[in-house]
């Protein structure tokens, strides 16, 4: 859609900030909103745009994880030392004069929603006023600590917050830090910036401030511009992203009985008449489906969940659960799990890389695990699949039908036959066929008056 608007255009993202002011052990740029780093966000809208020619600028710290995220589909080069953003402009000159390209949009790696639409119109506006360089920028009622942007008879400069007059910090109208630049406007006075500040930094808005022909598109909603610069603006980038998702999904046909404590991810995916009560949690690649109920408590990652659901206060991970089933409360779905139909998994139950058959029970305080259980099997209280034995970890298998009584454990690798039933209380170490019944425990001796002789007449 925008592919054709930015045709002979390449990004420079500037991500080697190692956000000393968030008092961080790890580089700015992969710190989270969402769970989403902020750099991916970055990244990802800029390619939305069909941008393809991407170089990121990044500290040794970051860049190995940088490769880790995006591999061949971006160049990569070293800011040795952190003198300022167009210091690390600078370091990708070669990129930008090898490539061929006319214009550069210039991005910073901590300011994640600079959405695709607003970089297309941006350098649309940019293409249509001939700018050398064109600021997206954005009103805020709170501008303290973006750079201000002075407008002088249509010619624009942009003036740091620690830089600025106390007049020009009355300015609502702020830098984003995103810019479309002439390439060869750009180069031509890279040279010339100077760290003559109160940061004694050099600044890329200063390149803003030596060229003749700059202008400023101005986005639409104020929170296209939010960067993190502080743990209080990470903070509210994640509340301002939480609020447009729920929003979205409320937009959908998605119920929320409340937003308290809510935490969708962008990539989540939720079906109409799907209630989510509060403090529920739902990240990664989540496909959620219709008329669902997922209540208090529960966190649901990188699972699938079919239609009619409900999850009660419990976690699923890297799971399919299929139509119709009932998880909860306090289970816990491991990875590799497949949950068939109509299944119902109660209280205190776990379990793990295992495949449950359409209608089967497990109602509580059991452990299945590496299992391969047919349709209509009925664990009772208790149940354990003892599938490790403190070395391999083996495979058990529960044909259709099947009734495991409570208390029972099922010693790994053994496989329980069709319509077979496990008396309670025993311990499984052989196969059990077709319709039998297995009943392995001690039987039972009662030995009367025995407490009475022992402690004799004097200790009732």
């Amino acid at each position: 859609m925008w592919g054709e608007k930015v045709k002979d255009t390449c990004a420079v993202i500037l991500a080697a900030g190692d956000g000393k002011r968030m008092c961080l052990g790890r580089v700015k740029i992969f710190c989270e909103v969402l769970f989403k780093p902020l750099i991916c966000w970055v990244f990802e809208n800029c390619k939305q745009t069909g941008i393809s020619d991407i170089c990121l600028v990044c500290s040794k710290d970051g860049l190995g994880r940088l490769k880790d995220y995006f591999g061949s589909g971006a160049k990569y080069v070293i800011q040795e030392e952190k003198l300022g953003s167009a210091h690390a402009a600078a370091q990708a000159e070669s990129f930008l004069r090898s490539g061929g390209k006319k214009d550069v949009l210039i991005l910073l790696g901590d300011v994640p929603f600079v959405d695709a639409k607003t970089i297309a119109d941006a350098y649309v506006f940019h293409e249509s006023e001939k700018n050398e360089v064109t600021v997206i920028a954005a009103n805020l009622e709170n501008p303290f600590g973006y750079g201000r942007i002075v407008d002088d008879s249509g010619r624009i400069s942009i003036v740091e917050e620690k830089d600025a007059t106390q007049e020009q910090r009355k300015i609502s109208l702020v830098n984003s830090g995103a810019m479309w630049f002439r390439i060869e406007a750009l180069l031509s006075v890279l040279d010339k910036i100077d760290n003559n500040n109160a940061s004694n930094e050099y600044y890329i808005t200063t390149a803003v401030n030596l060229l003749s022909k700059s202008g400023c598109y101005i986005a639409s909603a104020s929170h296209v511009i939010l960067g993190a610069n502080t743990n209080e603006q990470l903070l509210h980038l994640n509340e301002v992203a939480r609020g447009k998702i729920i929003a979205a999904h409320n937009q959908n046909g998605v119920e929320f009985l409340s937003e308290s404590g809510v935490v969708i991810g962008p990539e989540v995916q939720i079906g109409k008449d799907t209630r989510i009560f509060q403090n529920v949690t739902l990240k990664g690649k989540c496909q959620i489906g219709e008329r669902c109920v997922i209540t208090p408590g529960s966190f649901i990652e990188n699972a699938t969940i079919g239609n009619d659901c409900e999850i009660r206060a419990s976690y699923i991970e890297d799971s399919r659960i299929a139509d119709g089933v009932r998880i909860g409360p306090f289970a816990h779905i491991r990875p590799g799990c497949d949950i068939g139909d109509a299944v119902k998994i109660g209280n205190y139950v776990e379990i793990k890389k295992s495949v449950i058959g359409n209608a089967t029970s497990i109602a509580h305080l059991s452990y299945v695990g590496d299992c391969e259980v047919g349709s209509k099997v009925t664990f009772g209280c208790g149940s354990i699949v003892v599938n490790y034995d403190g070395k391999n970890k083996y495979k058990t298998k529960v044909e259709a039908g099947a009734f495991v009584g409570c208390n029972s454990n099922l010693i790994s690798p053994v496989n329980i036959g069709k319509d077979s039933f496990i008396a309670a209380g025993s311990t499984i170490t052989d196969d059990v066929g077709e319709g039998d019944l297995a009943i392995a425990r001690a039987r039972q001796v009662t030995k009367p008056g025995y407490l009475r002789q022992k402690r004799g007449n004097n200790n009732p």
